[in-house]
């Protein structure tokens, strides 16, 4: 975690009493094409890694034994499956305690992950669906990327493609000697 977020995020967070208290959520969303769906892309997959501070320490220390960090990530993640994936990753999101700041974290979610989230957000904050009473504001755009939102005042975004050399993910994990 240290060569990808630099001073830029994980520094913030150590540093800034404010947000001590920020998990981070490391998300990502899978889809099919669809033509009847309005982006044309439909998503059935949804999956999650919640980490704060503590445990991207804990990864530098448990970085020669993978069965460490496998056991780290499973503590705090989970891989939705189905038509209802937003509609889940969103009740686990709503369920989290207020306490609490939280910033979803992928990796050229601006200009895809974003999007697939706000849609549904957009779609079922005032219908039936949204039993938790969410809203979505202050989205933020940079042409058409979808650079960062909230839901609720208390989830925000944060695309690591934004802050990192290599624009490809391929790319980026040859530069950090991250191996597939």
């Amino acid at each position: 975690h240290k060569q990808v977020f630099g001073r830029s995020l994980a520094s913030h967070i150590k540093t800034d009493k404010r947000v001590q208290d920020t998990q981070l959520i490391f998300f990502d969303y899978e889809t099919i094409v669809e033509t009847d769906e309005l982006s044309m892309m439909k998503p059935y997959s949804c999956a999650y890694w919640k980490a704060g501070i503590d445990d991207l320490g804990k990864i530098d220390k448990c970085e020669k034994s993978k069965t460490d960090i496998t056991d780290l990530i499973k503590e705090n993640s989970d891989c939705f499956i189905g038509w209802d994936c937003s509609k889940r990753f969103v009740d686990y999101l709503m369920q989290l305690p207020t306490t609490h700041k939280y910033i979803l974290v992928g990796f050229n979610n601006s200009n895809f992950d974003n999007l697939l989230l706000a849609d549904y957000l957009y779609r079922t904050q005032n219908t039936t669906d949204n039993d938790w009473g969410y809203r979505i504001d202050r989205p933020f755009y940079n042409g058409t990327s979808l650079m960062n939102f909230y839901i609720n005042n208390t989830i925000s975004t944060w695309d690591l493609a934004k802050h990192i050399t290599g624009t490809s993910l391929k790319n980026c994990c040859k530069n950090f000697n991250v191996k597939s």
